[in-house]
């Protein structure tokens, strides 16, 4: 039976690895006291810290995954993945303008790395920049077409500005690709999507009242979203 898409109107920005789309959360966390004084064996390889900087991120140790992906860009500077992580970790650390630069440096690297793209339409959603987002998230699409995460951070930003109609056409984009993108967590991603705990009760809320309406869920939910839309943003 074909699935009964909701129109879900929530600001939601999604966080996805390659291959394998995720919801998060951003969290500021303080850098801890082990994260100064870890040490980096010398003979890890970039492949070997890259490892274990993915392993601390997933158990949210940001500070000190952030760690291990500058011990590896140390002896890679050309790495443009490694960029890209580590722009991660500082977001989740809340430090947007190292992570902007090194979101840059990732895309320096190359030019087609449409995560890194998404990313610095993160950053510009939180600083309230909602064209230059949209802008990132379109240059994202046109290298990953195929991208549920990146259709689904573009809706989001498309809710901000009130453009309910577009954001319904991207949401929708979204779940045709990723049926349960709204639904899913990962701590593990590398293309960014940052969502605050009363987006996350909002989104929740939406989409128990409105999935088991099936088709008649439309109207209902895009009167649930502009109900909300003000609530989210304060």
């Amino acid at each position: 039976m074909q699935r009964r898409i909701p129109y879900i109107i929530a600001l939601v920005i999604l966080v996805a690895l390659v291959g394998t789309k995720c919801v998060t959360q951003m969290r500021r966390q303080p850098a801890s006291p082990e994260a100064a004084r870890m040490e980096i064996a010398p003979e890890l390889t970039v492949a070997e810290l890259e490892a274990k900087g993915d392993a601390l991120r997933q158990q949210k140790a940001y500070a000190d995954a952030l760690v291990q992906y500058q011990a590896a860009l140390s002896k890679d500077k050309t790495n443009a993945v490694l960029f890209n992580k580590a722009g991660i970790a500082e977001l989740q650390l809340g430090q947007l303008a190292k992570a902007q630069k090194d979101f840059e440096r990732a895309i320096k690297r190359d030019q087609k790395y449409a995560e890194a793209y998404n990313n610095l339409g993160v950053i510009a959603y939180l600083r309230k920049d909602y064209k230059k987002a949209i802008k990132q998230y379109q240059r994202a699409l046109t290298l990953g077409e195929h991208s549920a995460p990146f259709h689904s951070n573009l809706g989001a930003t498309y809710f901000a500005q009130g453009r309910i109609g577009n954001a319904i056409v991207e949401y929708r984009r979204a779940l045709d690709l990723d049926p349960d993108i709204l639904l899913r967590s990962s701590m593990g991603g590398v293309a960014a999507l940052i969502a605050s705990q009363k987006t996350e009760r909002i989104t929740g809320t939406c989409w128990r009242r409105c999935m088991p309406r099936g088709a008649t869920a439309s109207v209902a939910c895009i009167a649930c979203g502009r109900r909300r839309r003000r609530a989210i943003a304060s």
